[in-house]
């Protein structure tokens, strides 16, 4: 959520609609912030949030491979 609010703040707006998900489930289940890359590994064990921002939907994810942490907006 702090990236979120720090994308969000960068464009001068508030994050609305903020919902926490887990890609690798997302994918799996065919839920409604499946994307085909959340198939790949990396994915496995990640965290997500989707939110709107002034209309336009973003997804932030958290990952780790070996030991470094990613994040992807």
């Amino acid at each position: 959520m702090k990236v979120l609010s720090s994308v969000a703040q960068a464009a001068g707006m508030e994050a609305a609609d903020c919902v926490s998900y887990k890609p690798d489930e997302e994918y799996s289940q065919n839920g409604p912030y499946k994307r085909v890359e959340y198939r790949l590994p990396a994915f496995q064990g990640s965290s997500g949030v989707h939110a709107t921002i002034n209309g336009v939907p973003i997804d932030v994810v958290t990952y780790h491979q070996s030991s470094s942490h990613f994040v992807r907006i």
